[in-house]
């Protein structure tokens, strides 16, 4: 005598199965990230400016009484993204306006670069400051550049790819 419940029993199977696939790949997802960096991981252009650099929490202060140059990472985890969505700053800068932030997207062979200007004002309380749509190369690199004038705080910068 054949069986009439297994193709019940191999549909509910199916069905368990195909709702479990859809749990785990609930949280994938194909769309562009953001990203909110410490400074604490950029680099002083001219290395003898380093020793102004004074950590101030997850940011670093401008110790001096000039104008310090420094270069932030950006990760480009997206490496075929063709654009970052937004980008922002956020700063202190209570004696003096002019902090300066330009976000780079170089070319992969670094024959072609376009940028974003970001310019901050003097404030006494942390502002942010932001730009959107810059076009990236795919397979390129991003990395950010940044002005502080003196007894300025760059508390961090966040960067959006699409």
């Amino acid at each position: 005598m054949k069986s009439t419940h297994r193709p019940a029993r191999l549909r509910r199977l199916l069905v368990a199965a195909l709702s479990l696939l859809g749990l785990l790949s609930a949280g994938v997802s194909t769309a562009g990230d953001g990203k909110v960096y410490s400074p604490l991981g950029c680099t002083p252009r001219y290395p003898s400016q380093a020793q102004y650099f004074t950590p101030e929490g997850a940011g670093i202060r401008n110790s001096s009484a000039t104008y310090l140059y420094l270069n932030c990472p950006v990760v480009k985890d997206h490496i075929g993204g063709t654009k970052l969505n937004y980008m922002s700053m956020t700063y202190l800068s209570p004696e003096r306006s002019g902090f300066v932030c330009n976000v780079f997207s170089i070319s992969p062979y670094g024959n072609a670069a376009t940028s974003r200007y970001m310019y901050g004002s003097r404030s006494t309380s942390y502002r942010t400051i932001t730009s959107t749509n810059l076009s990236a190369y795919s397979g390129g690199e991003l990395y950010l550049s940044c002005i502080m004038p003196p007894g300025s705080t760059f508390k961090a910068y966040r960067v959006d790819e699409d």
